[in-house]
């Protein structure tokens, strides 16, 4: 839900380009992460993941929602991660990307650092 990737779905035209391994589940096809880049203007801020328009039609919405609201899901390991990454060490490592991808890398990495830099909001 953080990358934005609409390609993310169980809703009808849409597929879920992930699957469970045991316990482990195995995403693939990353070709829309931070779909957002194609947009004009951004409505909502980036930590408000439910403003997107994303988020309910997400594979793991229903089961987080479920799991959050029983008590059973626990997202302060999420949310801690999401709080200490490095956007600046993440940022150096795209340098070998091909420039199609590159000519993007600004606005992810603004995207990026507003949510690190509004963590709580962003749990919210």
């Amino acid at each position: 839900m953080l990358a934005q990737n609409p390609d993310r779905s169980f809703e009808a035209g849409q597929k879920p380009n992930c699957a469970q391994f045991g316990q482990r589940l195995i995403a693939y096809d990353f070709e829309l992460c931070f779909s957002f880049v194609y947009l004009l203007v951004n409505p909502a801020k980036a930590w408000e993941i439910a403003r997107h328009g994303l988020s309910a039609k997400h594979v793991f919405y229903s089961s987080l929602r479920a799991g959050i609201q029983g008590g059973k899901v626990n997202l302060r390991p999420i949310v801690d991660d999401v709080a200490a990454l490095d956007i600046d060490d993440l940022m150096q490592k795209t340098q070998g990307l091909p420039a199609e991808w590159v000519k993007y890398a600004n606005k992810i990495e603004a995207y990026l650092k507003e949510i690190v830099a509004n963590t709580r909001a962003f749990e919210m």
